[in-house]
């Protein structure tokens, strides 16, 4: 019988991973709305949606580990497909692996939904009590399976790898370790780690070839000639990109612009060695490489840059027309929020706390001129929610760059990913270990093993399942340890 906090709802059949045939319960686990006051909400709870996977696990064991993956800003599913790495170690440390979705996102929303997307709903939206939830649920799943000597290791991918690094740093008490994949932590209090981002997306293109670059610069200096030029220009413009409505001033213009560089983002993220849709665009195996043959083989400047902009939106061989304000929508976060509920609770939680990239120049990056500073920020958050960014608070709270007094964290980045420059790249501590992944792009180890990986990943990902093996180890010594005393 469940823990009565513990409620099934449904038995999923999500698309199976690679070579991997599964079976997965869907639970809804009862919630406090505020875990650090009760002057608001009391002692009222929402359902957070959690899936569980018992396929590996070992039930005659209390020290069998528990596989968390501490979910991030969206529907806990899309993260379960494309974790399957999780699985595959679940598989050889016979562990009971939990996927739980964060607060605000997918159907885990503490006031509904009418209500948990504006004040005062919003306020329970922070780092601390999505954090404060994953403790709660771990506590209760250790006691309902019976695994008070089991270890936690915390996994996930870019701010899921940051959750994960802070479940650790903050319950250590309740967490063992965790795999930390592609999380920008330094961007907590490290400006020159938030001016990164454009230029390590340039770089990834620079690799290919220098020309490659000069062509993105210049078909991006074409298009600001043209725009200068007036209507003329923007008409010439909005025929050549197949926009559905001709741009009227430089506010379309720069939306156009906002979304072109988001299409250089999804192919630089998600830069992986099969074609994927992970973000919810369909893209072929290496984009960065096959863009970049678009762009080498376009008629112009100008023609390379609606080829990629093409490559990722276009979702059909022959779309009537691109909207910039349906590809794109401006948030506090440059490199996109998304789209519907998930995007407003991103977007403010990266309004409220969470600092993130700052904005490209052209400068340094292949990109327009589009900034972005903590200034900017301030003003677009005040104007939509009312508040100002806690600009601080996020490095104090959680460490920053200085992370050094934690251990059992595998900090894993890949390098072309490019996020990978505000993450943890070197360590002395044989505690805080950090694997490189030569050829992976955003938290690429983490998905299911495919045999189009490069060996640098593959390898990555055994020295992985070397280092959480240890882990566990530590974790049993420790515990019985405990017991002697």
């Amino acid at each position: 019988m469940l823990h009565p906090k513990f409620a099934i709802v449904i038995v999923l059949a999500l698309k199976n991973l690679p070579g991997l045939c599964l079976s997965e319960s869907v639970m809804y686990f009862d919630q406090k709305i505020d875990h650090y006051s009760e002057v608001n909400w009391g002692e009222q709870t929402f359902k957070q949606k959690v899936i569980i996977n018992e396929d590996y696990f070992d039930s005659s064991n209390n020290a069998s580990p528990i596989f968390i993956y501490t979910g991030n800003e969206g529907p806990i599913e899309g993260f379960y497909e494309a974790s399957g790495f999780v699985l595959t170690l679940a598989e050889k440390y016979k562990a009971l692996v939990v996927f739980a979705e964060h607060r605000f996102y997918g159907d885990s929303l503490p006031l509904g939904e009418s209500y948990s997307f504006k004040w005062p709903g919003l306020g329970v939206l922070t780092v601390d009590q999505a954090t404060a939830d994953y403790a709660f649920l771990l506590v209760h799943i250790k006691q309902h399976y019976n695994l008070s000597e089991g270890a936690v290791i915390c996994f996930g991918g870019s701010y899921g790898g940051m959750l994960s690094a802070y479940m650790r740093f903050k319950y250590p008490n309740v967490v063992d370790g965790a795999l930390a994949a592609s999380a920008p932590v330094r961007m907590a209090d490290s400006k020159e780690a938030r001016s990164l981002f454009w230029v390590l997306a340039t770089k990834d293109y620079d690799e290919v070839g220098t020309d490659v670059v000069d062509t993105v610069r210049s078909g991006f200096k074409a298009m600001d000639d043209l725009a200068e030029m007036g209507v003329d220009g923007l008409e010439s413009l909005s025929e050549t990109f197949k926009l559905c409505n001709t741009m009227e001033n430089s506010t379309d213009y720069t939306q156009l612009l906002y979304s072109i560089r988001n299409a250089f983002v999804e192919i630089t993220m998600f830069d992986y060695p099969y074609p994927t849709d992970f973000s919810g665009a369909p893209l072929p195996a290496w984009p960065v490489n096959y863009s970049s043959s678009l762009i080498r083989d376009a008629d112009s400047p100008i023609d390379a840059i609606f080829q990629v902009m093409n490559l990722v939106y276009n979702d059909s061989s022959n779309p009537t027309c691109f909207n910039p304000y349906e590809l794109y929508f401006a948030c506090a976060d440059p490199t996109g929020c998304g789209q519907g509920t998930s995007a407003i609770s991103w977007d403010f939680q990266v309004c409220y706390e969470i600092n993130l990239a700052y904005g490209s120049t052209g400068v340094n990056d292949m990109f327009p001129n589009l900034p972005w500073s903590d200034e900017e920020r301030d003003a677009y958050c005040t104007a939509t929610y009312g508040i100002t960014s806690r600009h601080d608070w996020f490095g104090v709270n959680f460490w920053g760059s200085d992370v050094w007094s934690t251990s059992n964290i595998i900090w894993s980045n890949g390098l072309l990913d490019p996020w990978h420059g505000s993450g943890i790249l070197s360590s002395s501590d044989y505690m805080l270990p950090t694997v490189i992944l030569d050829q992976g792009a955003h938290h690429l180890d983490l998905r299911a093993p495919n045999n189009q990986d490069p060996e640098s990943v593959t390898e990555a990902r055994a020295t992985e399942e070397e280092l959480i093996g240890k882990i566990i180890d530590i974790s049993a010594k420790y515990k019985k340890k405990l017991k002697k005393h």
